[in-house]
C-alpha cells in the first residue's frame, strides 16, 4: 500500500511538471516587435519638399527655435504663410499624399479664431515635427493666366468625356451650331461647364445656316436663333477663314450681332496648340514660363491633346497658374490695359 502511494506521488509531481512546461510555453509572452519610425530629418526633408511644390516664396516660409518640453526634442517649428488663393486643406492633401508610404501621422487643428492650422506629424508616437499655416489674402504668387477652347469635342471617347466633366481646370468647349450641340449644352450645363459657339460654312441646321448668297431678312433671322438659343456663350467665334467670313455680307452679319450685344471673335485672334502632343507639350510650357505677370492667353486645342494635357495642366495649377474662362481672361486683359 505504502509503495502504490508513493508511485501515484511520483505519476502526480510528473503530470503537474508537465501541465507546468505547458503553460509556460502557452503563457509566454510574444517578443515586442519594435514600431516602425521615420526620423526627424527625413520627415523635415520631405515635408520642405512637399511645400515648394507650390512655388511659395522662402520669406513665406520660416523656422522659429522653441525651447519647450511640451515640443518633445524638437528645436524649432515651421511658420508658413499662404497667398489668398490656396487654403491649407490643399497643402494637408499634398503632405499625406508624401507621407502615404511612411510610418507617420498627420495630425491637424484648425482654429477658426485666428484663421491658423496647426499640423503636428508624429512617428512613433512621437513629435517629428510641427507647422502653423496662416493665410494671408495679400499675398499673390507670381502667375500666368490661361483659359482653354477645346476643338473636337465629339471625337472624345465617353471616358474621356466623362473624365472632362469632372475636371478641375475650366473650359470652353467650342460648338457648331445644331442640333446635337443644343443637348450637348443641356449636360454642360449640369456639370457647369462652360461653351463657346463656333460659325463657319459647315454649319448644317437650316434656322443656324449662315451663306453669302442668302437675303438679308434670312441671314438676320438665323443671327436672331444664334444669339438667343445660345445666349450663354463665352464667346462667339467666327472662322476667318470661312467663305462667309470672307464674303461681301459678313459685314451685316456682324452688326446684327452687335445689335444683339454680342461680339464676335475670330479664331486667330487666339493662340492654337498644335495636334502634336509633344509639340504643345513644348508650346504650352513656354507659354506658362513666358505669360507670368503678363494679360492672359486664350488657347485653342483639340479635346484629346487637352485631356493629355491634364495632369501638367494640375501641376501649373498647384504652382500658381491662375485658369479662366475665355470671357473673363478678355475682362481681366480690358481691366489691366484700362486701370482706372
Amino acid at each position: 500500500m505504502k509503495k502504490k502511494t508513493i508511485y501515484i506521488l511520483v505519476v502526480l509531481s510528473v503530470l503537474l511538471l508537465f501541465a507546468n512546461v505547458v503553460l509556460n510555453i502557452v503563457n509566454k509572452p510574444e517578443p515586442q516587435i519594435a514600431k516602425a519610425e521615420t526620423d526627424a530629418a527625413e520627415i523635415d526633408s520631405l515635408f520642405v519638399h512637399a511645400i515648394y511644390k507650390f512655388n511659395l516664396d522662402s520669406s513665406w516660409i520660416t523656422q522659429v527655435p522653441i525651447n519647450s518640453s511640451q515640443y518633445d526634442s524638437l528645436r524649432n517649428v515651421y511658420r508658413i504663410k499662404l497667398p489668398g488663393d490656396l487654403r491649407p486643406a490643399t497643402i494637408l492633401l499634398e503632405l499625406k499624399n508624401a507621407f502615404q508610404n511612411y510610418p507617420v501621422d498627420l495630425i491637424s487643428d484648425e482654429k477658426v479664431v485666428n484663421a491658423t492650422t496647426t499640423l503636428n506629424i508624429l512617428s512613433n508616437d512621437k513629435l517629428k515635427l510641427q507647422s502653423t499655416i496662416s493665410v494671408e489674402n495679400e499675398l499673390e504668387r507670381p502667375h500666368t493666366k490661361l483659359s482653354f477652347i477645346i476643338t473636337n469635342y465629339e471625337e472624345l471617347n465617353q471616358s474621356r468625356k466623362e473624365s472632362l466633366f469632372y475636371s478641375m481646370i475650366p473650359y470652353s468647349i467650342l460648338l457648331v451650331p445644331s442640333i446635337e450641340s443644343d443637348s450637348t449644352i443641356i449636360k454642360l450645363n449640369d456639370y457647369k461647364k462652360s461653351y463657346s459657339l463656333f460659325i463657319d460654312d459647315d454649319i448644317d441646321e437650316d434656322k443656324y445656316k449662315l451663306a453669302s448668297d442668302f437675303s438679308k431678312t434670312r441671314l438676320k433671322e438665323a443671327v436672331r436663333y444664334l444669339s438667343r438659343n445660345y445666349s450663354m456663350a463665352d464667346l462667339f467665334i467666327v472662322n476667318d477663314k470661312s467663305s462667309i467670313f470672307n464674303s461681301a455680307i459678313f459685314n451685316f452679319i456682324r452688326d446684327e450681332f452687335t445689335s444683339r450685344e454680342v461680339k464676335l471673335y475670330r479664331l486667330n485672334d487666339f493662340i492654337s496648340l498644335p495636334d502634336n502632343y509633344d509639340e504643345a507639350i513644348s508650346l504650352l510650357k513656354f507659354y506658362l514660363e513666358s505669360g507670368v505677370g503678363e494679360k492672359g492667353k486664350i488657347i485653342v486645342t483639340n479635346a484629346n491633346i487637352f485631356y493629355e494635357l491634364n495632369e501638367i495642366l494640375l501641376e501649373a495649377k498647384k504652382r500658381g497658374t491662375k485658369f479662366y474662362r475665355p470671357n473673363e481672361i478678355i475682362q481681366i486683359n480690358q481691366s489691366m490695359s484700362n486701370p482706372n
